[in-house]
């Protein structure tokens, strides 16, 4: 497996360590905004990553956000297919996931 290096570790470390400084509200858009257009992509090639959590991306040294960690990940073979699994990280899952209910990306 290779992957770009990531400077700044991950957004949970970045922002812990900055806490006693603060994030630019521009770069929190930026952030958004980059992790938006990624999951975008995924959703269009009918993948679901399935555990997004502030661990799971990666700073780097310029200040990028990528979106890593893509083991509970899931190829859909149809848009409109529903996953029913419980995975990822309870305390940032989705409400349909809590409740056990078919979940797709939309």
């Amino acid at each position: 497996m290779i992957m770009d290096y990531a400077e700044k570790k991950d957004l949970e470390h970045y922002i812990s360590k900055a806490c006693n400084e603060n994030i630019h509200e521009n770069q929190a858009r930026i952030w958004i905004r980059q992790i938006a257009n990624a999951l975008e992509y995924l959703h269009e090639v009918g993948i679901v990553h399935r555990d997004i959590k502030c661990e799971n991306i990666l700073i780097s040294r310029l200040l990028n956000a990528k979106l890593a960690d893509f083991g509970f990940s899931r190829l859909l073979r149809t848009p409109k297919e529903l996953s029913n699994t419980f995975c990822g990280t309870t305390s940032y899952a989705a409400p349909e996931i809590i409740r056990n209910s078919p979940y797709n990306p939309k």
